[in-house]
């Protein structure tokens, strides 16, 4: 059956207003255009959906079960309305972020700390998972941004842009003072335990591919996915931690760890915030990638 629903929309204020008038005030239209709608919509559902009295109106019992369907639709439409209000007013709404513990604490907590006092009532929820999992997410529609350390190889519509470099270190605790030199060989870490990241991870890849440049293939004694468990077994001095300068820095000045100094230095690489193109994202997306573009 084809429905008219604009003929739904004067029975609920006729059946509201009990006011064949009335609605028409309502809906501001005239009153014989309100009792045209009423009988095309009688004709069309077969019934009689209320009889005419001295004083207004008054529905059969079809009216009152036709009636009681449309009011509750009503108040959905209703709240929906209000809600997409909320939702483009940035009263309300979600955002969904794909990242890792580096690009949460080292990048994102700071901007997210503005968004959060500008638009408290925008919530925002954290997946963390690897990188190609994460941006098949968000391709998918589950998310609406990925922080991540590996740039996607075939990116098709997705925005991706570079927002910091990552800068990979060795560090050690006191028990390895003697290493405190200037220009050490990485030769030296196929004798001493190493501490880091398992093969898959990005971070993992990198510096061993640069290695792998050197000839060198060294595998970890210990591997966690958590770079602050490496920074842990670091300062216990139960080997050599691998790990983003990021996370070791406070470490470092405090003496607790030292930096070692190979030469050359692990080449930097990116953080990526990738995003569906702006058209396609929801307004609250779009505000915080316009505080992440400043």
């Amino acid at each position: 059956m084809s429905r008219n629903w604009e003929l739904y929309k004067v029975f609920y204020h006729v059946a509201k207003c009990a006011s064949l008038t009335d609605a028409a005030k309502e809906l501001s239209i005239t009153q014989p255009a309100v009792s045209q709608s009423m009988k095309q919509l009688e004709q069309q559902l077969h019934v009689k959906l209320f009889v005419r009295q001295a004083k207004g109106i008054k529905l059969t019992k079809e009216g009152e079960l036709l009636y009681a369907s449309v009011a509750a639709g009503n108040e959905a439409f209703t709240e929906a309305e209000r809600k997409l209000h909320e939702i483009e007013n940035l009263n309300d709404g979600e955002i969904r972020i794909g990242a890792s513990d580096l690009a949460i604490k080292y990048y994102l907590l700071s901007h997210l700390e503005l968004f959060r006092s500008n638009y408290p009532h925008i919530s925002v929820d954290f997946e963390t998972g690897t990188d190609a999992d994460m941006i098949r997410k968000l391709q998918d529609g589950k998310l609406d941004l990925v922080l991540s350390e590996t740039k996607p190889v075939s990116p098709g519509s997705l925005s991706v842009r570079k927002v910091r470099d990552i800068q990979d270190i060795f560090v050690a605790g006191g028990g390895y003072s003697y290493l405190r030199s200037p220009n050490l060989p990485y030769q030296l870490l196929t004798h001493l335990p190493l501490i880091g990241h398992p093969a898959a991870h990005p971070q993992r890849q990198h510096v061993d591919d640069f290695l792998a440049g050197m000839q060198l293939n060294i595998r970890p004694a210990y591997t966690f996915d958590d770079a602050d468990m490496i920074l842990q077994f670091a300062l216990k001095n139960i080997g050599i931690g691998c790990l983003p300068e990021d996370y070791a820095a406070s470490a470092i000045k405090s003496g607790e760890l030292i930096r070692l100094s190979f030469t050359p230095e692990v080449p930097k690489r990116a953080l990526y915030l990738i995003s569906r193109q702006r058209a396609h994202v929801s307004k609250a997306t779009d505000t915080l990638l316009q505080l992440l573009d400043k």
